[in-house]
């Protein structure tokens, strides 16, 4: 990530022996993977335990799916490239000392009323998947 709003978040007075919430809806589709990875560093080193995390992800499913095809070359087209996609992104951050959740965006729709179509369990063949990662930094990276 290019800008170093690090600083810009610390000058406001973001404390980073105080637990702090994240909340990032619709980005990581747009990164790259090291910026991704980059973002979930920087939020780490920001964080104090206890912090709280949501965040969303598209499958690498959904990137490759010739359902999603079509809407993904409109979005192309207009210049909004979707480039990262994780089936296990609740790992990224277990990695940096998170406990983290994901739950698949159908498991959600569904307990909210608001999922029309069948549940498909992760990995299913030819579905493409999103998922809701929630999770909770802890006091030490193991």
């Amino acid at each position: 990530m290019s800008r170093d709003w690090t600083r810009e978040l610390l000058d406001a007075g973001l404390r980073r022996d105080l637990p702090a919430c994240w909340a990032a809806e619709g980005l990581s589709q747009y990164l790259d993977e090291d910026a991704v990875l980059g973002l979930a560093d920087r939020i780490t080193s920001l964080s104090a335990p206890g912090s709280r995390l949501v965040m969303d992800f598209v499958g690498r499913s959904f990137l490759d799916s010739p359902v999603m095809a079509p809407m993904l070359k409109l979005f192309l087209n207009r210049g909004m490239t979707w480039k990262y996609g994780n089936e296990t992104p609740e790992e990224l951050f277990a990695r940096h000392g998170w406990h983290a959740d994901a739950t698949r965006l159908g498991v959600a729709g569904k307990r909210l009323g608001r999922w029309p179509l069948p549940d498909a369990p992760r990995g299913t063949p030819g579905v493409p998947q999103g998922y809701l990662v929630t999770a909770v930094k802890q006091s030490t990276v193991k």
